[in-house]
């Protein structure tokens, strides 16, 4: 299998990412998503600043705003939340014969042959996919790929959380295996990433557990 046959794209944290399109002040506030901290219902959603105050997933409202008082609890929206989703799977669709919705903002797609035959190589082929989608949607979004969904999921998910990797899994297969390692750049995200065939045990070596599905 190419390794661009079957790409996966996540749009990182999806009710969070739609909350500061909506409203751009909210930009590296710490938000909760889930309802207002009076009620009795849980954290469905958090953001990074969230999380770094000790905010989780499951935690109940209360929790959250003991641990986050400065956090900005924002409703469950899931019919707008489902309908964004809806569109960003409807334009992989027109770039796609076989689209997956994996979860809202998190898709599997075949790409098989199409960057060949736009003339493009594979890395600039992803650079322009998410240069279209971010566009169209306003949406942050990771693009990986490889020889396989489960590293291509991985290339797509350490992306989110700022890192690359660097040589050789990806571009220069001349190097030596132990010269490949993982940098957080936090001062440039990286937004596609092709893993070179045959690279993808080396690859996943170096990829933190939390990322992998």
């Amino acid at each position: 299998r190419n390794p661009m046959d079957v790409p996966s794209l996540q749009s990182p944290n999806f009710p969070v990412a739609l909350a500061r399109r909506e409203h751009p002040e909210l930009a590296h506030r710490p938000i909760v998503v889930g309802g207002a901290p009076e009620e009795h219902a849980r954290v469905t959603a958090c953001s990074p600043e969230a999380a770094k105050a000790g905010v989780t997933i499951g935690a109940t409202l209360r929790r959250a705003l003991a641990l986050c008082p400065t956090a900005v609890f924002l409703p469950v929206q899931e019919g707008f939340a489902r309908a964004e989703a809806g569109r960003l799977a409807g334009i992989i669709r027109m770039r796609s014969p076989l689209v997956e919705v994996i979860d809202p903002g998190h898709i599997h797609f075949e790409v098989r042959g199409l960057p060949k035959l736009l003339g493009l190589t594979e890395p600039a082929y992803l650079a322009e996919l998410h240069e279209s989608v971010a566009g169209e949607t306003g949406l942050p979004a990771r693009i990986g790929a490889a020889n396989g969904l489960f590293a291509a999921h991985a290339a797509s998910a350490i992306l989110d959380l700022g890192f690359e990797i660097a040589a050789p899994p990806l571009e220069d297969r001349s190097r030596t295996p132990t010269s490949a390692r993982i940098v957080n750049r936090e001062s440039r995200i990286v937004n596609s990433l092709v893993v070179a065939p045959g690279r993808e045990p080396e690859f996943l070596s170096y990829v933190p557990i939390e990322v992998l599905p």
